[in-house]
């Protein structure tokens, strides 16, 4: 609630002032510190929200409701993911008609929300009427997570209305082998009596019983609930006694006597909140019995309480739990102390000093509001409080005070070492209303701490986050390995949140290997530095994983460059803005083989050579020409050209190179590859030579997406000519021409053997067609060109050989050419005769020459 420094009951004017001390003894601290992420806002901003009250759905752990004083109205916010973000509404206020006399509706105050088992949320809210004088608690309900409630009509919780009910709590027994299960109980001070009046529901808060009190003899005041893992029902409030005893002496008028905190007081009930005074001795039990710090001084003059909160083990019904702030042994020198009960709350153990900060000499620091929270799935003990220990000068006035947490994971036994939670301290104005108390619930190794801050906004803001590490982990596999220089490598990078916490803020750092840029990402991601980062949409859950996919582009000359098979080595790492216990796990480093492939092709192969057609037993050259490209994706690449020729026989052939290296082809240059062919003509005839060539890399390793075009062929048509020999214009030397001449000139064709004249073959001269007959320069018969026989037909005579004297007695064949058909152009030396012959079915060509000497 807003507004209370004093309070009277039954004309005693009751006030919050610590009036005793007590020396602290601290358990022994554990090793693992909890891990605060970052703060979230979860009232509107910029309001003043303060007394804050959160809760955790045991369905949809990710589902969380607050509570809050929002601008004196019942303040409520709902997160479906965890608390990452928050939306946020405003209660309605109470319609009850006030009695007569009073005004209706003045402030709202003291909220408190709880989940029952079923995903129910409840939200206890304290109307005032007649300037907050008259306080009434009454019930909301939410089915759907807090996002719409019955704030048309809540109920009344503990009757009468616009009684005096200050302080409320609410709890909803969820303990499944509880007898009083779904059982929702709700407690208050009475102003007017001291009295702790307690009501329970049995039909989901659809009403109430008759409140009954609590509390025996002493005044009790902050009351506090708890359910135990067997239904028991416990309340807990601050003692406080009436002024006017030896330790509540009644100040000089005219100050009002004010009522003094003497300790903290448990009642238990066995039967579902029907009848207490169930605990040993069959009343009240004391769990402390000095004061409890109300905290008139700094940091928060008025309203730096240290009111109890209790809690119980999910599972163990012995197990019970309380936590309080009283004064220390320095002035103002409050602690936070805890005890816990194993006997079900009839004993209790020593309290013990749960913070550990240690006094500057000379001055102290002050812990207050220590709020509580049990782990329903683990039993983990989570505490805050306010503390002051940071603040450089405590008695300039000026408040400067942060949220600190601890856990124990022992039921008790050992806490943690407190951490600071809050980054910035928070300054609240002095005198200003800061609420009362702070919120927590914890769920699956999850603590959420709800604090006011003052760090958003000029005013008091609701704030939360999470206790509990996000153990994120990274898998990354490559889709492909090996990949190709100058293809795409591409990962699957997964991201696993082991919890307990929920990751947010996640980002994935990927570094580049050397030799690859990014071709695409499948969310969008920015490159800075040789690294892409990649933002996770959203918060990623407990046990949720997200799966991204980079592609990268490989470097074409990454394995030329490296002279063979290289690896690529992928590192990537995950963060996030939650704490991580496990940062081992946070990085991969994925390995990759990159090879090359390249399209090698011979595109064309030509050949450039002699006219004239070779003699059988000489050669004849072909100038071969191969064009060879790198269709990639990989370059460059050395490669070599094979060139090879194919025969029928007749000829023989000989490559020069035949294997030519080439190296550096890389696309779009074109590489002519040249070798010679040298052919030898060995029999006589028409003779198809089948030239190839051939491109292949030089590393075996590397492959060629398309073998069908990484050759080349060509054929090559050689006319084998049996040579023979002439004698032209028999009987004369140096067989002299007349050009211009009208006669004729003779050529005796000679019958041969093989050998005679170096001839290769013997040549038989009547079988000459004489219809094939040509004469001329060598060239112009190779054309096809030449004079003809002039008379159509060969003289069959035994001819003079070439030495013009003899004749050898073989038939030979004389033909005869007009001089005026031949073509003989000045400085011919040579003339030639060019036909076929017949041999069996078979016909050759045969070609002789012969010198001749132009005269005039």
């Amino acid at each position: 609630m807003r507004a209370r420094g004093r309070r009277r009951i039954g004309g005693v004017v009751v006030s919050l002032l610590v009036t005793t001390a007590m020396i602290a003894v601290a358990y022994p601290l554990g090793a693992a510190d909890p891990l605060p992420g970052t703060a979230v806002p979860v009232s509107p901003v910029g309001g003043n929200q303060v007394e804050p009250s959160i809760a955790v759905n045991p369905t949809n752990p990710r589902n969380l409701v607050a509570g809050y004083i929002d601008n004196g109205r019942c303040g409520v916010a709902w997160s479906y993911n965890g608390g990452a973000t928050w939306d946020q509404a405003v209660l309605a206020e109470s319609t009850d008609a006030p009695p007569p006399g009073l005004v209706s509706f003045g402030n709202a105050g003291d909220p408190v929300v709880d989940f029952a088992a079923d995903g129910t949320a409840y939200y206890l809210c304290m109307n005032t009427a007649n300037n907050n004088a008259q306080k009434t608690q009454y019930v909301y309900t939410s089915t759907n997570g807090g996002m719409s409630w019955n704030d048309a009509s809540p109920t009344l919780a503990i009757a009468p209305a616009y009684a005096d009910d200050d302080k409320g709590h609410l709890v909803v027994d969820t303990r499944p082998t509880s007898p009083n299960f779904g059982n929702v109980y709700v407690a208050a001070t009475d102003l007017g009596s001291g009295q702790v009046r307690f009501a329970r529901s049995t039909d989901g808060g659809a009403s109430f019983s008759t409140p009954i009190p609590i509390n025996d003899a002493d005044i009790g005041f902050a009351v506090n609930l708890a359910v135990g893992a067997d239904g028991a029902v416990y309340v807990a409030w601050e003692a406080e006694e009436p002024p006017g005893t030896a330790t509540c002496p009644v100040p000089p008028p005219p100050a009002p006597p004010l009522t003094c905190p003497i300790g903290v007081r448990i009642d238990r009930s066995d039967d579902g909140g029907q009848t207490f005074d169930q605990l040993v001795g069959g009343g009240d039990v004391p769990i402390q019995s000095t004061g409890i710090t109300l905290r008139t001084v700094r940091p928060m003059p008025g309203r730096g309480n240290g009111f109890p909160y209790i809690g119980t083990h999910p599972t163990d019904p012995n197990l019970v739990y309380a936590v309080w702030a009283e004064p220390g042994p320095g002035a103002d020198d409050s602690d936070i102390r805890f005890s816990r009960s194993t006997d079900r709350g009839d004993t209790w153990s020593p309290s013990v000093r749960v913070n550990t900060d240690v006094n500057p000499p000379g001055d102290f620091s002050s812990q207050f509001w220590p709020t509580m929270a049990v782990d329903p799935i683990d039993g983990d003990i989570n505490i805050i409080w306010y503390s002051d220990e940071n603040d450089p000068d405590r008695t300039d006035g000026t408040p400067s005070i942060d949220l600190y947490f601890t856990r124990s994971s022992n039921d008790g036994v050992m806490f943690d070492t407190p951490v600071r939670v809050t980054q910035t301290p928070s300054a609240p104005p002095p005198g200003a209303f800061f609420g009362d108390y702070l919120g927590i619930d914890a769920f699956g190794g999850v603590a959420h701490p709800l604090w006011v801050d003052t760090n958003l906004s000029t005013t008091f803001d609701a704030v939360t986050t999470q206790i509990g590490p996000a153990d994120v982990y990274i898998i990354k596999t490559d889709l492909a390995d090996p990949v190709v220089a100058g293809g795409t490598v591409t990962y699957d990078v997964t991201i696993v949140n082991a919890g307990p916490a929920e990751a947010r803020d996640v980002v994935i750092t990927d570094t580049l290997p050397a030799g690859t840029s990014v071709a695409s990402t499948s969310i969008p991601c920015a490159l800075a530095g040789g690294a892409i980062q990649c933002a996770v949409t959203g918060p990623l859950p407990a046990g949720a994983s997200a799966t991204i996919q980079i592609t990268l582009d490989v470097d074409p000359s990454l394995v030329h460059n490296a002279g063979g098979a290289a690896t690529l080595t992928n590192v990537a790492a995950v963060s996030s803005s939650q704490p991580d216990p496990n940062l081992l796990n946070n990085g991969v480093s994925e390995k990759t083989t990159v090879v090359a492939e390249t399209d090698l092709a011979v595109t064309s192969l030509t050949a450039a050579g002699s006219a004239l057609d070779p003699i059988v037993g000489s050669a004849t050259t072909r100038d071969l020409s191969a064009v060879v490209t790198n269709g990639g994706p990989s370059f460059p690449v050395d490669a070599s050209v094979a060139f090879a020729a194919a025969t029928g026989g007749g000829v023989s052939v000989a490559l020069t190179p035949s294997v030519v290296a080439e190296g550096d082809l890389v696309p779009g240059q074109p590489r002519a590859v040249g070798s010679t062919a040298t052919i030898t003509c060995l029999a006589p005839g028409t003779h198809t030579v089948t030239f190839s060539a051939s491109v292949s890399p030089d590393d075996p390793a590397t492959t060629d997406p398309d073998p069908t075009n990484d050759s080349a062929m060509r054929n090559e048509t050689v006319e084998c000519v049996v040579p023979v020999a002439i004698n032209i214009r028999p009987g004369s030397l140096p067989n002299p021409i007349q050009v211009g001449s009208r006669g004729v000139i003779p050529v005796a064709i000679l019958t041969t053997g093989v050998g005679e004249y170096g001839l290769p073959l013997a040549f038989d001269a009547t079988s000459v067609r004489v219809d094939s007959v040509r004469f001329g320069t060598l060239d112009e018969l190779q054309l096809g060109d030449g004079a003809t026989e002039t008379h159509g037909r060969g003289h069959p005579e035994d001819s003079l050989e070439l030495d013009e004297i003899t004749r050898d007695g073989d038939i030979d064949l004389v033909v005869h050419f007009r001089t005026s058909d031949t073509t003989i152009l000045p400085g011919t030396a040579e003339l030639c005769v060019r036909g076929t012959f017949e041999a069996g079915p078979t016909s050759y060509t045969f070609v002789g020459c012969d010198g001749i000497v132009l005269v005039p």
